[in-house]
């Protein structure tokens, strides 16, 4: 793990966690990822939900995570190792249809491996605020909101799951992803279809697309695009 990190023979990752649901509705949980030399990263996070008789749901979520280098390897492969992400969300669920916005802030240090941005070596990906494909959330001194909507048409008689979303990133010069000299915006919208079919048991059936824009400006200008994926998953 150390040699796709940073090129370095390293102890590898400890994991430490703490998750208490002692309270209904309520759900805290507080993780620790040691990566010997190179950083230790804080993840802690807080939801809770209710409901009324109405059927009505609302939730809310707040994360953190913290990441601070740590050991010998880390200072030489990344330089300084400082950040803070920051994420809310809120929502509310009603019948088969759950509606959430969501917004996140991370800091920004000039001193610091990426600006101050958050590092994710081995990937994965826990941000309220993360699109399909653009993950600008975690760049260096960058502000996100996110709204998305999903619906599960079952009460219809069919296995079908449709979702929407569009998230806009206000960057600062720092993230490497724009050649302007105040902050720039970046945005993806989508929509995920997943189709179960009741004649073939094991079949999934999705069509995903997202459509990002001002991903990242060049001198040639700037970088947007439209894509589909259409998948089929089936299990023997």
């Amino acid at each position: 793990m150390g040699t796709y990190a940073i090129g370095e023979n390293t102890g590898g990752v400890s994991v430490a966690a703490a998750i208490y649901s002692g309270v209904p509705g309520l759900k805290l949980q507080l993780w620790d990822y040691y990566a010997h030399d190179i950083l230790n990263a804080i993840y802690a996070e807080a939801n809770y939900g209710w409901s009324y008789a109405s059927g009505v749901a609302p939730y809310v979520a707040a994360q953190w995570i913290s990441e601070r280098d740590v050991g010998t390897n880390s200072l030489a492969a990344l330089n300084k190792v400082e950040s803070d992400f920051v994420g809310a969300k809120i929502g509310v669920k009603v019948a088969n249809c759950d509606l959430s916005v969501a917004a996140s802030h991370n800091t920004k240090d000039s001193d610091a491996a990426i600006g101050g941005g958050t590092i994710s070596p081995w990937g994965g990906m826990p941000a309220y605020t993360q699109g399909m494909v653009t993950r600008h959330q975690f760049m260096a001194g960058t502000d996100a909101w996110k709204v998305a909507a999903a619906y599960d048409w079952k009460d219809y008689g069919v296995n079908l799951n449709t979702g929407v979303y569009y998230v806009e990133y206000d960057m600062d010069p720092l993230n490497g992803y724009s050649n302007a000299a105040a902050s720039d915006e970046s945005s993806e919208s989508g929509f995920d279809i997943i189709y179960n079919p009741q004649a073939v048991k094991n079949l999934q059936l999705r069509l995903r697309a997202n459509y990002a824009r001002d991903f990242q400006e060049t001198t040639a200008g700037d970088v947007s695009w439209d894509e589909y994926r259409v998948i089929a998953n089936y299990n023997f």
